[in-house]
């Protein structure tokens, strides 16, 4: 092989990567999107089952557990988010 044949290779190589990654970028960002929906759907339905017993509110046990878990998500998803922004600001320093 020449050294132009290692070169359009390498290219082509780079391109392949960078639709992959735009490509993995896209489907990630869907699922957070749908992940985010479903814990915040998760919340309001934990919250209108709440009960009010007067002394303030109150949550039967199942479903604290359950709102834990939804929050859990969401603080999971804003790391997440933070790590990519990170991850990009280094990735475009190179």
């Amino acid at each position: 092989m020449t050294t132009s044949d290692e070169a359009e290779i390498e290219k082509a190589h780079a391109a392949a990567t960078e639709e992959y990654a735009r490509t993995f970028l896209e489907r990630a960002m869907k699922v957070a999107g749908a992940a985010r929906q479903l814990a915040i759907a998760g919340i309001a339905i934990a919250w209108l089952f709440k009960s009010d017993g007067g002394t303030g509110l109150a949550l039967p046990r199942l479903l604290g557990i359950a709102l834990i878990l939804f929050a859990f998500c969401l603080v999971v998803d804003l790391l997440q988010g933070i790590a990519l922004a990170i991850q990009s600001e280094l990735w475009h320093q190179m």
